[in-house]
């Protein structure tokens, strides 16, 4: 488990086969306890859709299909489509990551 409050992960659970019910359990006790109010998000670290684009479409060419296959096509809008969504997200944290007080103090003086 991450926290932003503390100074290092919590182990939660053990790491076995059974790691995912033993999760399950753990979450299940918190949303117990919260009542009908949630505190807390949950996020999952997975592969990018890019890159699972990229190896369906290389799976696909492997196996000889046409390059003016549909399923092919769809792919490719796929795979164009979540390079534009990042080069967005690149533009965005540059934007966030950016000091605007020195333009803003020339702005009011």
């Amino acid at each position: 488990e991450l926290d932003g409050l503390k100074p290092s992960p919590v182990k939660v659970a053990e790491d076995t086969p059974d790691f995912g019910l033993a999760i399950q359990n753990v979450l299940m006790e918190r949303i117990k306890g919260h009542g009908d109010e949630l505190r807390f998000n949950l996020m999952a670290i997975t592969k990018s859709a890019l890159s699972q684009y990229e190896a369906q479409k290389d799976t696909l060419l492997q196996s000889g299909i046409s390059e003016s296959d549909p399923a092919l096509a769809d792919l490719s809008a796929s795979i164009e489509r979540e390079e534009s969504k990042a080069a967005r997200f690149r533009l965005e944290n540059a934007r966030r990551r950016h000091n605007y007080i020195p333009l803003i103090y020339q702005l009011f003086a």
